[in-house]
């Protein structure tokens, strides 16, 4: 008889020391493990790595990061690399669990599906990702567990390191024992997007057990890498399990209450720490510690969360780690927006109890009572298998990362032989406010003793596998819904979801709720069901057993198409009966030939179509008759009319629409529709007609319009300059100068430069008439940061008494408003509607006011006519440019809103929207895609209703500077360099230009190159910036470089060159020329002879001993060409 290995739970990856902060693990070659983040990924980063001697393990450039190994000698080299935000050590996975005893194969039913159905989960592939599989060898002599078909490190992972991963095993195994298993051994976050990357490539479903210490919000790295595999197009896995996790004990939220100052609480900085417990007198630290139990040699770790911007926190709270008797026994003290990584609102400590068992306490500090109130979330973890229990808890919201992953089946835990759910296991919602978990499974389940786990455990990590095992029990029983057997993805992966959790079997509290979710997952009534309410599709014929046909009329709820790779196509002899309410039909891959029938397909009420081609009927493809249903990825090429829309509400997605002979999309009267991400082309009518009469129809993203933001609130993220009240400074002073920009011009004398120290205001001065600042700020400190009118920068300088620094301080207007098109590309849902007759035909007559023609976000391109309206279109009258961007207005009666549309080539994106205001519109400072040469717009009516677009107006593009030569000079400025590119100036007039900010003198001017006379400057790097009337600002950032060492080229054959430096010897002053062989002549006036210097005669021949400050010189060169370095005079 088999055993029913049931296991316990896991959870929980959290850190050591969380990115960017604490000490690097390091190895006993003094090596150090580090994540390293980048603030945007550029092909050189890697060699850059390299060359500063970093040994990359793992790189994950979508999110910015590269983890790996660096000489702890070379550390600082590696901060300095070009790009870094961050270096800290990796967030590292440690897993825990319980010790009680309970059964799950038969309570869960998973035995009696097995045996009623005959499946065993073979043909389904499972890949478990943990910590390790220590004891599988031996589960697997003892026939509990199976052979994988692989086992894989990944990152820092080790198969060694642990032993969940066998436990996890044996559980799918019980339930699914003809699976074929895989493992992923994962240790930091990095390692498990690694993981699930490679797993979700090649297998059908993927389990963890792992958590991590982020905040539940849906945005963590970790738990975008999973929905984003979850949402790929094209890979195999069909469904993503992950544990809840057990610290509904462990957590504690609720919002900031001052209580008492942290001196009187035994902490040495002053600012009120939080009041758990709001009698204040009560219980010790006046009810400001929240206690939890701790035994001897207890390794605890705390982490602190709060709802402060990701990446742009500016609250300063410390964690705090107290003894009963007030003695603080460790602490985390990061200074929030102070410090390049410091930008997280969140604190974490690690602390090992040596003591004997006792209670301590977390104590939450508001820094120099800085910080505004805020929402907190607080964990605490020991490593061991051991829950810690807060006194103050909060069940309710105690999820991490990963757990929270969009599209992930979530899995609570509840004691066997009990209908609620587990004490420990994490609830829901997220912090986004997401419901989850979305299952339960039972724990307290029985493994083998092949590990230090045996033969008991408890916990949603025993949870979750069994989950896995039905799954494969379910794709087993219908390999339609396999990858193997086509389809479409993303509806089979919520397919998958749907039934497992429709048919999970309900208990307390009733109804779906954020602890169990939608009840114990039941194997048999996810069969069952699934049996009585999915057809297959196997044959190709028009009618008869197997075919669509029968199915339709089969009564069953979905339908699939078997993977026939020799035929898919239909050839219908008749027309089909109407698909019936709810049903949903798959039928990615296959095609539904129409040329024999007037109708393709008919679709009722409720009905999802996914994935079918339909090609060639007479009159219709596709009669949408019924209400709220979709067409999702549909092909509908060739027939008379594409599809027509009779019922309401419904969503046409992502589908391809083509070569309609009368129309691609028609809107019959009463109906409404939103179509949204679709191609719509080459239909010899419109691409989609909106007949009289009609409802609301949406043509254009499923989503809210983009709101223009301005350009200093873009990414990268920097934490916002927040100014506290002013406090004396006494110390050394940091001075810092150098030149300002505003939209890459200079700044105008009376603009304020505000220098930060540690995010409170030092020095306020403003721009003088050379666009330049200088100011002393007074310490101590750490950082400086700046802001230029109130706009704040990247830029950081290290606070250094007695320093001086100069640099270039580069802002943005703080009007300066990013267009939508900015991005590249088109907004996600945007249809492309090209090639068309006419783009959309709105109905002829003014007076059809029966719905909303909402048509908005959409590239629209080589249709005869876009958009036809009976609303006028509006008129652009005026076009032109400043430094922080376009304007553009123009008139638009009777409209309440304009869109705008920018692009090149006849392909316009959506770019911004404003209000129109008694007939007129008017865009400023709108910074859009600096490829742009042609602009147009839509109007709205109050009642959302579109007008035709309007006349393109074409402007030149951006100019680009492409090169400078030569791009170094001399500080004393007066050398002639020549700038060219593309729109850098005009026949009519010449550009302004400037070099760090100074006027440059215009010699000579032609539409491709510009030669100025370079002005004086400081030693270092340049902008050159380039300004014609009427056009957008060129700038090249560094474009020149000032040298205190005068550079002068050296040609072969004779130079005429002038020696600028102070009187020096000729063997000093030639020495840059070292190996060249040269003459040089002087004319000595006094005795009217020329002097020589030549390297093929010897020093007594030499008759050039010195050379004089500005003395003009004769060189005659052999050989290559080389520079002659001349220093500065004195």
């Amino acid at each position: 008889m088999r055993r029913a290995f049931l296991f316990l739970a896991l959870v929980i990856a959290v850190a050591a020391s969380l990115f960017g902060t604490g000490n690097p693990t390091a190895t006993a070659a003094e090596r150090l493990h580090l994540d390293v983040r980048f603030d945007h990924v550029d092909s050189g980063i890697e060699a850059r790595l390299v060359e500063a001697g970093f040994e990359i393990q793992l790189a994950v450039p979508e999110f910015g990061r590269w983890q790996g190994w660096q000489p702890r000698h070379r550390l600082e080299e590696l901060r300095s690399v070009a790009g870094v935000v961050a270096v800290g050590t990796p967030l590292y996975a440690k897993l825990s669990a319980g010790d009680v005893l309970t059964e799950g194969d038969e309570l869960l039913n998973a035995a009696s599906a097995r045996n009623r159905f005959d499946v065993d989960g073979s043909g389904v592939r499972v890949a478990v990702i943990s910590d390790g599989i220590i004891g599988l060898d031996a589960a697997i002599q003892a026939d509990e567990a199976p052979r994988l078909q692989e086992a894989k490190p990944f990152g820092d992972g080790r198969i060694d390191r642990g032993e969940e991963g066998t436990a996890m095993i044996e559980i799918v195994h019980d339930l699914a024992p003809g699976a074929e298993i895989s493992f992923g051994a994962v240790y930091t976050d990095l390692d498990h997007i690694a993981a699930v990357k490679y797993f979700a490539q090649r297998v059908d479903i993927i389990v963890d057990d792992v958590s991590f210490a982020y905040p539940a919000n849906q945005r963590s790295d970790v738990s975008i890498n999973t929905t984003s595999a979850l949402r790929h197009p094209d890979w195999p896995i069909r469904l993503y399990v992950t544990a809840a996790g057990n610290w509904a004990e462990s957590h504690w939220s609720g919002t900031w209450q001052a209580g008492p100052d942290g001196t009187q609480v035994g902490l040495s900085s002053p600012g009120a720490v939080h009041q758990f417990n709001l009698a204040g007198d009560a219980g010790l630290f006046f009810g400001a510690g929240n206690g939890f139990n701790v035994e001897q040699d207890d390794e605890v770790r705390l982490a602190l969360f709060w709802d402060d911007p990701w990446d742009r926190s500016t609250n300063d709270y410390n964690l705090y780690l107290v003894s009963g008797i007030g003695e603080v026994l460790a602490s985390s003290l990061i200074t929030q927006g102070v410090g390049v990584g410091h930008d997280q609102p969140r604190e974490h400590l690690t602390y090992t109890h040596t003591g004997e068992a006792t209670v301590l306490f977390a104590v939450i500090q508001n820094h120099n009572n800085d910080a505004s109130p805020v929402n907190f979330d607080l964990f605490v973890f020991q490593t061991g298998r051991r829950q810690l229990r807060l006194s103050h808890q909060s069940p309710e919201g105690s999820l991490l990362a990963q757990s929270d992953a969009a599209d992930a089946l979530t899995v609570g835990a509840v004691n066997a032989g009990r209908q609620v759910v587990a004490e420990y296991s994490s609830r829901g919602p997220t912090v986004n406010g997401i419901a989850k978990p979305e299952i339960s499974a039972v724990d307290r389940v029985s493994v083998s003793p092949s590990t230090i786990f045996g033969p008991h455990f408890s916990g949603s990590s025993a949870a979750a596998p069994h989950v896995a095992g039905i799954a494969a029990l379910l794709r087993e029983a219908h390999s339609a819904l396999l990858a193997a057997d086509g389809g479409s993805p993303l509806l089979e992966r919520r397919l998958i979801r749907d039934i497992l959790t429709d048919t999970a079997q309900d208990i307390l509290p009733i109804g779906p709720d954020p602890s169990t979710g939608a009840g114990l997952v039941d194997a048999n009534a996810a069969l069952e069901y699934s049996n009585s309410r999915i057809a297959v599709i196997e044959s190709i014929a028009d009618s008869g057993p197997g075919t669509f046909r029968a199915a339709i009329e089969s009564g069953a709820s979905i339908l699939l198409f078997a993977n026939l790779s020799d035929q898919r196509t239909i050839v219908l002899d008749s027309e089909l009966p109407r698909l019936p309410p709810g049903l949903t039909v798959d039928g990615a891959g296959w095609i539904l030939d129409a040329s024999q029938v007037e109708v393709g397909l008919q679709v009722g009420d409720g009905t999802e179509l996914w994935g079918l081609s339909v090609v060639g009927a007479r009159d219709v493809g596709v009669i949408v008759a019924g209400n709220g249903s979709r067409l999702v990825n549909m092909t509908v090429d060739g027939n008379e009319t594409g599809i027509r829309v009779d019922g309401a509400d419904v969503r046409i997605e992502r589908s391809t629409v083509i070569r309609g002979v009368s129309a691609g999309i028609e809107i019959s009267p009463g109906a409404s529709t939103s179509i949204s991400g679709s191609d719509i082309q080459s239909n010899q009518g419109p691409g989609v007609r909106i007949l009289s009469g009609a409802g609301n129809v949406s043509i254009g993203p499923d989503t809210e319009l983009p709101i223009l933001s301005h350009a200093s609130e873009q990414p990268p993220p920097v934490a916002e300059l927040k100014s506290a009240a002013l406090r004396p400074r006494s110390g050394l002073s940091h001075t810092v100068s150098g030149s300002v920009s505003i939209d890459g011009l200079p700044a105008i004398p009376g603009n304020r430069v505000d220098v930060y120290l540690d995010r409170r205001l030092a020095a306020s001065v403003r721009v003088d008439h050379r666009a330049s600042f200088r100011a002393t700020v007074t310490g101590p400190g750490r950082e400086l940061r700046f802001a230029v009118d109130g706009v704040p920068l990247n830029q950081r300088v290290a606070f250094e008494a007695g320093a001086s620094t100069t640099l270039s301080l580069r802002a943005v207007s703080r009007h300066r408003l990013i267009a939508a098109d900015r991005q590249g590309e088109h907004i996600d849902g945007a249809n492309l509607i090209h090639n068309n007759f006419m783009g959309i035909e709105t109905p002829a007559a003014e007076g059809d006011v029966h719905g909303q023609r909402f048509i908005w976000g959409n590239v629209m391109y080589r249709n005869r006519i876009n958009l036809a309206s009976p609303l006028t279109a509006p008129t652009i009258e005026d076009i032109g440019w400043t430094a922080s961007g376009l304007t553009l207005s123009g008139r638009a009666d009777g409209a309440a809103v304009i869109h705008l549309y920018a692009g090149t080539g006849g392909r316009r994106r959506y770019a911004a929207s404003i209000p129109v205001i008694e007939g007129q519109f008017k865009f400023e400072h709108l910074d859009v895609d600096r490829v742009t040469s042609e602009f147009s717009a839509i109007a709205f009516t109050p009642e959302n209703r579109a007008s035709a677009e309007s006349d393109v107006h074409h402007v030149p593009e951006a100019g680009s500077i492409v090169s400078v030569t030569p791009d170094v000079g001399y500080i004393d400025g007066g050398e002639t360099i020549e700038i060219c590119g593309t729109g850098i100036a005009s026949n009519a007039s010449a550009p302004r230009v400037w070099l760090g900010n100074a006027p440059a003198r215009v010699l000579f001017w032609s539409t491709e190159c510009v030669s100025v006379q370079t002005p004086r400057s400081q030693a270092g790097s340049a902008d050159i910036a380039l300004l014609v009337n009427g056009s957008r600002p060129v700038v090249a950032i560094d474009g020149f470089e000032y040298r205190a060492i005068r550079a002068v080229s050296l040609k072969p054959g004779r130079n005429f060159v002038t020696w600028t430096g102070s009187d020096t010897r000729v063997t000093t002053a030639f020495s840059s020329l070292a190996g060249a062989t040269f003459r040089a002549y002087a004319w000595d006036a006094e005795r009217q002879q020329w002097q020589i210097f030549s390297t093929d005669l010897p020093a007594s021949l030499n008759t050039l001993r010195t050379l004089k400050h500005d003395q003009a010189l004769w060189i005659l060169l052999e050989g290559g060409e080389i520079d002659w370095l001349q220093p500065a005079p004195e």
